[in-house]
């Protein structure tokens, strides 16, 4: 049975989903959330199991809208989740989401670029529908 996650988002909790079946990922709204382990913790271990079948590519869409340092290091753990993916020889497209007028959330995405050994599509929301 393949893993599907879903996670609601609400005021201060991002949406989450895994959809195995389709090899897509989506983190999506704002993340601030008071226990970071209580919303993150399964997420990050099914995503640890996911199984990407061999010859296609795993997308991940993150569109956040405000984030904390508490999520910062969250994404830095399931950016280095991912590079482990990659040097198992598995493909991942991780797209970074921005609002045109947000610059900060453009040079988070273009520093976790930078550090990672990920390529990491930095994508203005507005040129993206």
């Amino acid at each position: 049975m393949p893993v599907y996650y879903f996670k609601e988002a609400k005021n201060d909790v991002p949406e989450l989903l895994i959809d195995e079946e389709k090899h897509y990922i989506r983190v999506s709204g704002s993340s601030y959330p008071e226990d970071i382990i209580e919303v993150y913790g399964d997420f990050l271990l099914d995503l640890s199991n996911i199984k990407i079948e061999p010859n296609s590519e795993l997308i991940c869409d993150f569109r956040f809208d405000i984030l904390s340092s508490t999520t910062m290091r969250i994404l830095h753990e399931i950016f280095t989740l991912f590079e482990n993916y990659l040097e198992a020889g598995k493909e991942i497209v991780v797209n970074w989401f921005y609002d045109p007028d947000d610059e900060d959330m453009k040079d988070i995405g273009l520093t976790f670029a930078e550090i990672l050994n990920l390529k990491i599509n930095v994508i203005s929301k507005e040129s993206h529908h």
